[in-house]
């Protein structure tokens, strides 16, 4: 028994195991719900190794969960293979008629292709450069076209319970979007008097300032802030600023104000009017003719650029433009509109993955829905294929930094998983969501899905926050103990 002990001494030497990094399991599952007080059934969890054999670990994988803005990854996941990470938006300007002296003799047209950051800078930059090219004066209309994309005839507008209907984050998708459809209300105190600007000015809103300078408190900006609306025939919308501020108060805030419609034709002849520009019709809408001509023309960042503000800010907007935009470059024949042709686009593309979408509702593709629909497998699924994908880095690199930038820059502070996970959050008031990839403190690539369906769902976030911090502080390897 001894000689045969001996024999086999060296083999345990050679083949002794290492402990590796194991998932989260039932146990934490269960530890998460009863510390919350959620309960264990609205949790849906997946954790995947992505560089070890270890075992996955999976709740409620195919439960068909709201994933709030974790959806952004499918989109924008979808965009960098459907569209291209070098896939830019060009706005263009044409000229209909001759251009003699400084005079255009016909209309001009501004070409919108469904840009999702098209800014009022980049606006009066390619305006500017018509003017550069020698046109002061249009004979005739200055003419918006919006024609690539083809919106839905009736969207389904997101039921929001916030009661602040001039929020940045409601903001909708148009073929017109530019400046995210915001104006920038600021105020603070010069001297002894409350100074209010609002930007950019256009003729439909009206800023209104009634701010006196006192006290010591420095408001929050919606108790100092009422919008109201004038009636037809001279609509108009005025900002309201009443009550006190203190001397070092400064006030800042971004509001959605106008139809897109409205704001854009607005902000165009605003900015030709800023450039010396004029014209005997007015801005309106239209067709570029096959005839027209180029004057000028501006680019877009590209789609691997832009998918950082997306997924870093949860920009709801940008990722709805870049979902119509799937659709429009991929449209067919029997697609109503280009949200369809991008539901029907990726729902093959994720099969042609081997993927199944069994569960999965696409509504608009940012995530601020009430009827989006995604199960932590076909997520867990889906950025084990981005893992791999020659887009890999990309895709990666735009999901927020634990601890560090982003919706995350405040979560899980001071702990080992600080820049050691890039997570895509999700919050609506009854969903909480957070996915993508974590490393264990041995370096190994796990994906981690969360999501939680429930009215009190965010109370479930610090446990989840605590939970991956205890199961990074313990992974990791360890020799065992060799007798």
């Amino acid at each position: 028994m001894k000689k045969r002990w001996l024999a086999l001494a060296p083999l345990l030497l050679v083949f002794a195991a290492q402990i590796m990094a194991a998932p989260l399991g039932r146990a934490d599952i269960e530890y998460m719900a009863k510390k919350s007080g959620v309960p264990i059934e609205a949790f849906a969890v997946a954790m995947v190794p992505m560089d070890t054999n270890e075992a996955p670990f999976w709740h409620q994988p195919d439960k068909a969960m709201n994933p709030a803005s974790a959806m952004k990854l499918v989109t924008t996941y979808a965009a960098l293979e459907l569209l291209g990470p070098h896939h830019q938006w060009g706005t263009n300007v044409y000229a209909d008629g001759s251009v003699g002296k400084d005079t255009l003799n016909g209309d001009m047209y501004l070409r919108f292709t469904g840009d999702p950051q098209l800014t009022e800078d980049r606006l009066w930059q390619v305006l500017r450069d018509v003017r550069n090219a020698g046109v002061k004066h249009i004979t005739g209309n200055f003419v918006l076209d919006a024609s690539r994309i083809k919106m839905p005839r009736n969207p389904v507008k997101f039921n929001d319970t916030g009661g602040k209907p001039f929020a940045p984050f409601l903001v909708e998708p148009s073929p017109f979007l530019v400046n995210y459809n915001l104006h920038h209300l600021q105020g603070r105190v010069v001297g002894n008097t409350a100074v209010a600007t609002l930007t950019p000015s256009i003729p439909s809103v009206e800023l209104v300032n009634q701010l006196r300078v006192g006290g010591s408190q420095c408001p929050a900006a919606d108790n100092v802030l009422k919008v109201r609306h004038t009636p037809q025939p001279n609509s108009r919308t005025q900002v309201v600023l009443s009550g006190e501020i203190s001397p070092t108060c400064k006030l800042n805030r971004y509001l959605s104000l106008l139809p897109h419609q409205v704001y854009t034709t607005e902000l165009v002849g605003h900015i030709w009017r800023q450039l010396g520009g004029t014209m005997n019709g007015s801005v309106g809408f239209g067709v570029v003719p096959s005839g027209a001509s180029a004057l000028a023309q501006t680019y877009s960042r590209d789609v691997a650029t832009m998918m950082r503000d997306i997924n870093k800010w949860s920009n709801n907007v940008m990722a709805q433009q870049m979902f119509l935009n799937i659709g429009a470059t991929h449209r067919k024949g029997g697609d109503q509109d280009d949200a369809s042709s991008a539901r029907r686009q990726i729902d093959a593309w994720l099969r042609g993955k081997g993927i199944a979408t069994e569960g999965l509702v696409l509504e608009n593709g940012s995530g601020l829905s009430r009827n989006e629909r995604l199960t932590v497998r076909q997520t867990a699924r889906m950025l084990e294929s981005a893992w791999h994908s020659r887009y890999a880095a990309e895709f990666i690199a735009s999901l927020p930094l634990v601890a560090l930038d982003g919706t995350l820059r405040r979560r899980m502070r001071g702990s080992s998983l600080v820049g050691e996970g890039h997570l895509k959050t999700g919050s609506l008031n009854n969903a909480r969501a957070l996915a993508g990839y974590m490393r264990d403190k041995d370096g190994n690539g796990w994906v981690l899905v969360a999501y939680v369906n429930h009215p009190n769902a965010g109370a479930a976030l610090p446990v989840l926050d605590e939970a991956l911090v205890k199961w990074h502080r313990s992974s990791g390897s360890e020799k065992v103990a060799q007798q």
